[in-house]
């Protein structure tokens, strides 16, 4: 009998560590939805400041500009924010598909705005950043219309 006991005492002991690796596993898979769940809020809060489009290629960004005179769009890792620049697309390079420069400007302007959040200190964690880039240029030759 003795020996029936403590087989029977193991079985439990086995459901027992069981069904805490069980609790432990449903405690982890709640935190990382919650996990998930502010990371999304974040995402949304930071891009819901702006009217920041998704995966614009070049070509859609300079229709942008010869149309609105700005486009904003997100920027999600740290390549993207790095080429958020006034060099990139300010460039005679970049703008010369976008429109010809208006003469007899006494001041003509190209502004790149860049709003990131992410680092050590943000809850995305370090060597992530999310955000936007703006780029304004408002100074494009006006278009004559021929009305023949």
């Amino acid at each position: 009998m003795l020996v029936i006991s403590s087989l029977q005492h193991g079985r439990v002991c086995d459901k027992e560590k069981r069904s805490a690796g069980h609790g432990r596993l449903m405690f982890l898979l709640s935190l990382f939805k919650v996990l998930l769940a502010i990371e999304e809020r974040l995402i949304k809060d930071v891009l819901s400041e702006t009217q920041a489009s998704d995966d614009l290629n070049e070509r859609e960004k300079k229709a942008e500009i010869r149309g609105f005179g700005e486009v904003t769009f997100s920027i999600w890792s740290l390549k993207e924010a790095e080429a958020c620049t006034t060099e990139v697309y300010c460039s005679e390079e970049f703008m010369a598909d976008v429109c010809r420069r208006e003469v007899g400007l006494d001041i003509s302007r190209c502004e790149v705005q860049r709003t990131l959040r992410g680092g050590d200190r943000d809850s995305i964690g370090k060597g992530k950043v999310i955000g936007y880039c703006k780029v304004t240029y408002k100074d494009c030759e006006k278009l004559q219309v021929n009305r023949h």
